[in-house]
């Protein structure tokens, strides 16, 4: 049977992956998403967000469908499909 050369390190969590590299300033990112299938939007309100500590940016939908340099849409066959929620939310059903 052959197997990994690192398959121990791995499941016992001693292996770094490049997903955990990180450099200096970089920053972080969370999303926050709908805790219903299916909801209209009718405001965000980013206040509390924007005043947590070390938070830099607080991104919605609203800040990037009028933008030249931003194509908002994604998809694995069309580009149909929006990056960020603007005046619904939907789950894909695919996370």
């Amino acid at each position: 049977m052959i197997g990994m050369l690192d398959a121990y390190a791995r499941v016992t969590g001693r292996v770094e992956y490049t997903i955990k590299h990180e450099v200096p300033g970089m920053l972080h990112a969370r999303v926050l998403r709908s805790i219903y299938p299916h909801a209209r939007i009718v405001r965000i309100d980013v206040s509390r967000a924007q005043a947590l500590p070390g938070v830099h940016l607080v991104l919605t939908g609203a800040d990037v469908i009028d933008r030249a340099d931003f194509w908002p849409y994604f998809g694995p066959v069309f580009r149909d499909q929006a990056v960020l929620a603007r005046e619904q939310a939907r789950a894909s059903g695919l996370e």
